[in-house]
């Protein structure tokens, strides 16, 4: 987990060589052929944090535990003979993912990067885009167990202190063991987590991120996931895409107009069918009836234990097209739509 030409060069050399230039001389005097010294308090503690160890990112530790989770995180903890601390040095060289594009939110013409595992590279991806010193990155632990570090962000000019303060006391107040993905942290700081709609927008992009944070939302960076969190998420927000602050507002406001409808029809179409075709059939044209009529003789089921199959048979043909292996996944996909064509039109 830690980088050893780090450890070689900024640690092991200066402790092991002489450093005459940092400690000047202190005047002797002869007396009757013996040489006498003037000795001045010297500061060991000082002399290592400020001038010894040539580290930017070097802390001073009295806890044990808090020693014990950098070594585990991969610092570097020097400790000294006669000094009641440890001194905390960041020499981190694990392996981590290089910045790609994204892969669940592809735009034409908005940013191609995506985050990453890594808190450190999303933070600056998000600092990046955001160069304001009010840009706040406050980070946290969570979990007894793991310490998964937690980065909230915010602009501290445009966000709601009480909205800031809130996300705050609930990631800071969460009794758990372990936290290993944003996804874990998004179900334990909802407001209502019998709800099966999304209370909060989670997001791979970071110009989303940083397009959110200037309208004064809250965005939280968990360590070793690639998708943020945002806070509040309002109904529009999960109908809107990132190429919509690309384009013109009277075609994006068309787009969002297109997927609102989209929505209803996917969420009232299969209680209306049933409805029509069961209970209100005066509804429908005589040659339309006369079709769905002739269609239904050769089903031995009712129409709603017909559509509760469709249904099901969708959500299999999905969840099969993402964890069956990439090499027979295409053929498994096709072999179910030849045979399901010419029964669901």
């Amino acid at each position: 987990m830690i980088d050893s030409e780090s450890i070689n060069n900024f640690i092991l050399r200066p402790l092991m060589s002489k450093d005459n230039n940092s400690v000047k001389q202190n005047p002797s005097v002869v007396t009757n052929n013996i040489t006498v010294r003037r000795v001045k308090k010297f500061n060991l503690e000082d002399y290592i944090y400020n001038s010894l160890v040539p580290q930017n990112t070097i802390k001073k530790v009295y806890d044990f535990e808090e020693a014990f989770s950098s070594v585990n995180m991969g610092d570097c903890a020097l400790f000294i003979d006669t000094l009641s601390l440890a001194f905390v040095i960041d020499v981190k060289g694990f392996e981590a993912r290089s910045i790609s594009e994204p892969k669940n939110e592809v735009v034409v013409r908005g940013s191609q990067e995506s985050f990453v595992e890594k808190l450190r590279t999303n933070t600056s991806m998000i600092r990046r885009l955001i160069s304001n010193e009010n840009l706040i990155i406050e980070s946290t632990s969570v979990g007894k167990v793991s310490k998964t570090k937690v980065a909230i962000c915010y602009i501290k000019t445009i966000a709601n202190s009480d909205l800031v303060a809130e996300v705050k006391y609930r990631i800071n107040n969460l009794d758990v063991d372990n936290i290993i993905s944003s996804g874990q942290l998004e179900q334990l700081i909802q407001d209502n987590s019998s709800l099966i709609f999304p209370q909060i927008i989670a997001t791979e992009r970071p110009d989303k991120a940083a397009n959110h944070m200037l309208e004064g939302r809250v965005v939280v960076i968990v360590d070793g996931t690639p998708y943020c969190l945002i806070m509040p998420g309002v109904f529009i927000d999960f109908l809107s895409s990132p190429e919509d602050v690309n384009l013109r507002f009277q075609y994006a406001n068309l787009l969002k107009i297109i997927r609102i409808f989209a929505f209803i029809i996917t969420l009232f179409l299969p209680g209306i069918y049933v409805a029509i075709t069961n209970y209100h059939t005066e509804l429908l044209p005589t040659e339309l009836l006369f079709t769905i009529a002739a269609a239904r003789n050769t089903v031995p089921f009712p129409v709603i234990f017909e559509i509760l199959l469709m249904e099901f048979s969708f959500e299999l043909i999905r969840e099969a097209g993402l964890r069956v292996p990439t090499p027979i996944g295409p053929t498994i996909r096709n072999c179910r739509c030849i045979n399901t064509s010419g029964r669901h039109r």
